[in-house]
């Protein structure tokens, strides 16, 4: 970073690593209590800087090239971060391990199946015993849900009307869009009770 003073060089740092808030880059680097719009100004002259806002696009040509590389090398497709937030997701601890109400017992790693396997994000063994932790379901749904479109945002009309309301008004029954937490509870409700042996079973 030559030709900037220490100050501009924690701008261009922070600013490259906290989201592009330039405003915040612009707080952590001058320590100011300045009027967030003379935060702002003075932020925006910094990008606006030649220097700067030639190092942000050298760094973000950097990075667009890291990128297409990592895409490359681990053959990223929407396809396969689908198939992986699935595993997750819909991942099963009774398929992992066995427990009773006196013991529980892991199943041998060479028995797991690779979408178990991957859905484990921990297994150590201490002074309490073997503990086994598998990733976010929640958090895989979630994102799975919103990849797919699944997930409708509140309609607000002129600020305080609200689709539900016109419906309502015209003597319809309102639909209510699909929550998050609803769509997700219903996929895992659905996965266990696929799951469930039936009485023919």
């Amino acid at each position: 970073m030559a030709n900037l003073t220490p100050k501009q060089r924690k701008f261009v740092e922070t600013y490259l690593s906290n989201g592009r808030n330039a405003s915040a880059a612009y707080r952590a680097a001058y320590n100011t209590k300045a009027a967030p719009n003379a935060v702002n100004a003075d932020a925006q002259r910094l990008l606006n800087h030649p220097a700067i806002s030639l190092l942000i696009a050298s760094a973000d040509q950097k990075a667009m090239k890291a990128t297409e590389k990592a895409i490359n090398r681990f053959e990223i497709t929407q396809e396969r971060v689908a198939e992986a937030l699935a595993k997750i997701g819909f991942s099963d601890m009774r398929r992992v391990a066995k427990w009773t109400s006196n013991s529980v017992s892991l199943i041998d790693s060479e028995e797991l199946s690779e979408d178990d396997a991957f859905a484990i994000t921990e297994v150590s063994q201490g002074k309490d015993g073997v503990k086994i932790k598998l990733a976010d379901k929640r958090a895989a749904l979630v994102d799975l849900g919103k990849h797919l479109g699944m997930f409708a945002e509140k309609v607000d009309l002129a600020g305080k009307v609200t689709l539900e309301m016109l419906i309502a008004d015209a003597g319809g029954k309102p639909e209510r869009p699909p929550t998050i937490d609803g769509v997700v509870a219903d996929m895992i409700d659905q996965h266990y009770d696929d799951s469930r042996p039936t009485a023919d079973e």
